[in-house]
């Protein structure tokens, strides 16, 4: 029955955003406010709720969101995007520059969770749709992928890390068998799958100017001062990866001191990328203090209502947790007698389908899967990457990144299902059959 409310609650979201035209924010708060009453919590505990959802999702990403906006925006308005979109479009060609993005969004993602990679990535792969004169989402949809590839499976990405923590899995296997997987799964996924939803839905694949987080993405007034070089574009933009990644690097060496936990919390690395690009794409390109401020301003007030989106799917997701249904889906699922790795990406797409939350639905599925790993004749690394795969299926209007693809890409909501949520379907079944075919010859 809780199963049918969540459903209905949806339906509803869905048809106050499309049909009503109402804010998105406004809609997912009534929506949450819904499912409250039909799992009859009362008004003032599903106010709590939404307000302690909002919360927890927004005290992880809003300093990220802020700090990595005025980076973007420093990046982009000193020439230091286009710098890196110019090189990348002039290497891999235009015929290429799919594959050239979703590589370099792999690599990235490899330490940084997804919302994270996705506002470090913007504004290089918006710069090089508009060098090459090409629709965003064409950009847009393998970089995602890139990034969803390595939070799917590779270590030393947190998911796939604490999963395999969980079970018990050997981390080598899984790193072994998650390169296996990723090179055929991000050909699929970021090149292919991308080229037939735009034949698909071409619509949805439009030229757009302004960018929240970044703003104005038109090509800036021609200036006598020269870009600024490659290897400081490159080492800009991607400083909060190398900050990142040194974090993890010494805490995998067993280094424990305040610096590296310093590394390791994304808001500080963040915040001291920032301070380097203030430096390197700000005063050291000769712009003023006014024009520092002027970008600064710019990307704050660009994001006000993207966060307060992602706040609220944060506060509906808090609801539905509320109303037990991780526990109710698993329940149903173990005793379905189903293959172990197909049980464990079923049980994993379905928590997150209804919750939402890519980590809550590979945590939740792990911890429920525990009690029988002892039982298992599968390779246990194999089930942490089949709990990966169903973990990324089927982003829709109560997961964050459905929101910030809608929002930082300018679609609709039907727009949106269209082309993210059938990317993300379809890529966790090709994760689920990836996974399938390995288990045949491991």
């Amino acid at each position: 029955m809780s199963l049918l409310i969540l459903a209905l609650s949806l339906i509803v979201l869905i048809l106050l955003v499309t049909f009503c035209k109402m804010n998105s924010f406004l809609a997912i708060i009534m929506a949450s406010i819904f499912l409250g009453t039909c799992l009859g919590l009362p008004v003032d505990k599903t106010m709590t709720l939404i307000g302690t959802g909002m919360g927890a999702q927004l005290g992880g990403l809003v300093l990220v969101f802020a700090f990595g906006a005025i980076l973007g925006k420093l990046v982009a308005n000193a020439g230091g995007a286009k710098q890196i979109a110019d090189t990348l479009t002039q290497k891999f060609g235009h015929q290429h520059i799919q594959l050239a993005v979703a590589l370099a969004a792999f690599i990235i993602g490899l330490s940084l969770f997804f919302e994270v990679g996705m506002v470090v990535m913007i504004p290089i792969v918006f710069a090089m749709a508009l060098e090459v004169h090409e629709p965003m989402l064409k950009l847009g949809l393998p970089m995602l992928m890139g990034l969803g590839t390595a939070h799917a499976f590779l270590p030393p990405h947190p998911a796939p890390v604490a999963i395999s923590q969980l079970l018990h899995a050997n981390l080598g296997q899984v790193l072994a068998y998650g390169l296996c997987l990723a090179v055929p799964y991000l050909l699929i996924t970021a090149v292919l799958i991308p080229k037939l939803i735009q034949h698909w839905f071409p619509k949805s694949f439009r030229q757009i100017k302004f960018l929240p987080g970044v703003g104005d993405l038109s090509p800036a007034p021609t200036t006598d001062r020269p870009l600024p070089s490659l290897r400081l574009s490159l080492v800009t933009a991607l400083m909060p990866v190398i900050l990142m990644s040194l974090g993890t690097l010494f805490t995998a060496l067993g280094v424990k001191n305040g610096a590296v936990a310093a590394l390791n919390n994304s808001s500080f690395s963040m915040f001291l990328a920032l301070l380097f690009a203030l430096w390197a794409m700000g005063w050291h390109q000769h712009r003023t203090n006014q024009a520092v401020l002027s970008s600064i301003e710019a990307s704050i007030s660009s994001i006000g209502m993207l966060l307060l989106i992602i706040g609220a799917a944060g506060g509906l997701k808090q609801v539905m947790l509320a109303g037990h249904l991780a526990n109710q889906i698993a329940g149903f699922m173990l005793h379905t007698g189903l293959s172990p790795l197909l049980l464990a990406w079923l049980m994993a797409a379905l928590i997150r389908v209804s919750l939402g939350s890519t980590t809550v639905a590979a945590l939740t599925t792990a911890s429920l899967l525990l009690p029988i790993v002892g039982h298992l004749t599968v390779p246990l690394a194999l089930l942490v990457l089949a709990i990966g795969a169903g973990s990324s299926f089927g982003s829709h209007v109560n997961d964050a990144g459905f929101w910030m693809v809608n929002q930082y890409f300018s679609l609709t909501i039907k727009e949106t299902f269209e082309t993210w949520t059938l990317l993300s379907s379809l890529s966790g079944l090709v994760g689920l059959a990836l996974v399938m075919l390995m288990s045949l010859v491991v």
